[in-house]
């Protein structure tokens, strides 16, 4: 545990990061456990604490490109630029640009992959994970966000 000050108010406490460490990384995603003296000092660390861990990733549809998409375990089809499938998506990756968070571990071998261009995501229960040349990274997602990439029963 370290003390420090936090934010305007000046108020004392203590963090300490509750990670999986291996090889001076964390291994798994992991959290900052704060103690304040002050209530009002809470929000001041969590912004910035939220700057470190959480970053924008530059994703980008390409606007010509059809959709793969792959349901592990289920169907794969591809969506074409002129389909409502390609439209909400280039409108999910506009809007959730930002609150990504490194992902140290291997990728899940579930849930839906989407591959466009540069753009692969992979999406599973609440977390959205975006392969990039940076590394991997996630986020937290709810799952009727995502699912328009779902094949219904008859196939549409």
């Amino acid at each position: 545990m370290r003390r420090e000050r936090f934010g305007a108010a000046g108020a004392w406490g203590q963090c300490a990061p509750a990670a999986l460490v291996w090889r001076g990384r964390p291994a798994l995603n992991f959290t900052v456990r704060c103690q304040f003296a002050s209530p009002h000092a809470t929000p001041n660390a969590l912004r910035g604490v939220h700057r470190r861990l959480y970053r924008d990733l530059p994703l980008t549809l390409p606007p010509n490109a059809s959709v793969e998409v792959i349901e592990l375990g289920g169907s794969h089809y591809t969506a074409d630029p002129a389909s409502d499938t390609h439209r909400n998506l280039e409108r999910w990756v506009t809007n959730n640009r930002s609150g990504w968070a490194p992902y140290y571990a291997t990728l899940p071998g579930k849930g839906i992959i989407v591959r466009a261009g540069s753009l692969d995501l992979q999406f599973l229960d609440s977390t959205a994970f975006a392969q990039t040349p940076q590394g991997a990274f996630h986020k937290s997602v709810a799952p009727a966000d995502y699912g328009f990439l779902r094949r219904t029963a008859n196939g549409t």
